[in-house]
């Protein structure tokens, strides 16, 4: 159907047709059916009650008094064909007939007459042109009944299956059933065509919107649950998109400033070397300048693609248990020399046995970024005091501090303290995306001009 009716209105209009079309038609016959077995059982019942008083008045004990007329009026029968038999062995006698059989006899089904016990009644349908054009309907009774003699009681009035008040009823029904179901057709029709035009509307205000980082909603129809709760998940989808349009259109502005700027100094340094013949020491000090802001170039870049593929489960897949405190002495090992060059003490106050499910690669990079700031950001002839506690890492640095302001921002992409420093503005942005992936916790406290405190807590939970 869908191939062939491609409308949705009307193939839900056609599907509901069909239903309803069967379930009147079944309707229709169930209820036609239901008037014709209740006619015959009138029939029945007249022609019982008849045969019954017959037997009672023992009109066949005094053959010539009674008749089968007075039954006729007393029932509303108005043809009766009734007649008295009597049969022994072979022999097959009348005995009484009713005036509307005239000259004809009701033939009998002797198999009937063989199951009949002493006053069982049998009904069966006749078809007999001689008396009636119409299926007659007969009933047998046994009156007497001893040893090969038998005295039978058979009655017959003709009746029609289908009377002029069941076709009356007939048209009536599909006149009134056919009536019913234009109206719920054109009621159903009006609904949907509503519904499926607040649709329209609403797929016309999706295309209209532009994925340009302002906020966009599309208000409710309030027709149908189903459509407004489709209409609250395109809202949310629509928010994230534009969220994400924003991000990444600052991500791809401030990762373009970003870059530049070592290009810019990289470009610099080689244009001062090229304008004129200079001393060996003169070039190893350009090629060591450019070799400082390439590393730096590779270092946004390598952070930069991390942060644009963090979300891929894939890095998840490849979890292993490691051991955090063999991690943090490792790094401390590799930061000793930076932290020489201002002369600044690693304390490891205490360093418990910690496992975790994790990327030991990544857990590292986290570990070394937190204590390259700390370092960075520590005064000369300092001290950095780590602590790998039950189920957290503490970092307590007695440097320049940060200002209560700048605390909101510091794990956003590209932003920067102190933009004097050196630094991609990368680092505290990969450790928060590191630390999500694995489901662990930073928290960052600190006080301008004295310190800062920094503690990822080591969720069991990934």
């Amino acid at each position: 159907m869908i191939r062939v009716i491609p409308n949705l209105k009307f193939r839900l209009l056609g599907g509901l047709f069909i239903f309803l079309f069967v379930i009147f038609t079944l309707f229709y016959f169930l209820l036609i059916s239901s008037v014709r077995m209740q006619y015959t059982q009138s029939v029945e019942a007249k022609l019982s009650a008849a045969m019954k008083n017959l037997e009672y008045d023992k009109l066949f004990a005094k053959e010539q008094s009674y008749s089968f007329e007075h039954v006729k009026d007393e029932f509303g029968i108005t043809t009766l064909f009734g007649q008295l038999i009597l049969i022994e062995g072979e022999e097959t006698k009348l005995v009484l007939k009713s005036r509307d059989l005239g000259e004809d006899l009701l033939l009998i089904d002797k198999k009937i007459v063989n199951k009949l016990d002493a006053d069982e009644l049998i009904f069966t349908t006749l078809y007999d042109t001689h008396l009636s054009k119409k299926p007659l309907k007969v009933g047998y009774l046994l009156v007497e009944k001893q040893e090969s003699r038998v005295l039978l009681l058979e009655c017959a009035t003709p009746y029609a299956p289908t009377t002029q008040e069941i076709e009356t009823i007939r048209h009536l029904l599909m006149i009134g059933l056919g009536m019913l179901l234009l109206i719920i057709l054109f009621l159903v029709n009006l609904i949907i065509s509503r519904s499926l035009a607040e649709t329209k509307n609403v797929v016309n205000e999706v295309r209209s919107i532009k994925i340009d980082g302002k906020k966009h909603s599309i208000k409710k129809t309030g027709i149908s649950k189903c459509i407004d709760e489709l209409i609250e998940t395109f809202n949310i989808l629509i928010d994230q998109l534009q969220t994400s349009y924003k991000k990444t259109k600052e991500f791809g502005q401030n990762a373009s400033h970003e870059l530049k700027t070592p290009l810019t100094i990289l470009r610099g340094e080689i244009e001062v070397g090229l304008r004129k013949e200079r001393s060996a020491d003169e070039y190893k000090e350009i090629l060591g300048s450019s070799l400082v802001e390439i590393d730096r170039l590779q270092d946004i870049i390598e952070k930069i693609l991390f942060l644009s593929n963090s979300a891929d489960m894939q890095i998840k897949e490849g979890f292993e248990l490691i051991y955090i405190d063999e991690i943090l002495d490792e790094v401390i090992e590799q930061k000793r020399a930076f932290a020489k060059t201002k002369n600044i003490e690693l304390r490891l106050l205490e360093s418990q046995t910690l496992t975790r499910e994790g990327n030991p690669t990544l857990i590292g990079l986290v570990i070394a970024n937190i204590l390259d700031n700390a370092i960075k950001f520590s005064h000369e002839w300092g001290a950095i005091e780590i602590a790998l506690l039950e189920d957290r890492l503490r970092v307590v640095d007695h440097g320049i501090g940060v200002r209560q302001e700048d605390i909101a921002k510091i794990f956003d992409k590209f932003y920067r303290v102190n933009q004097n420093k050196e630094g991609s503005g990368l680092g505290l942005a990969l450790v928060e995306s590191i630390l999500s992936l694995h489901g662990f916790e930073i928290r960052f406290e600190s006080v301008y001009g004295e310190g800062t405190s920094v503690e990822i807590i080591f969720s069991d939970k990934a």
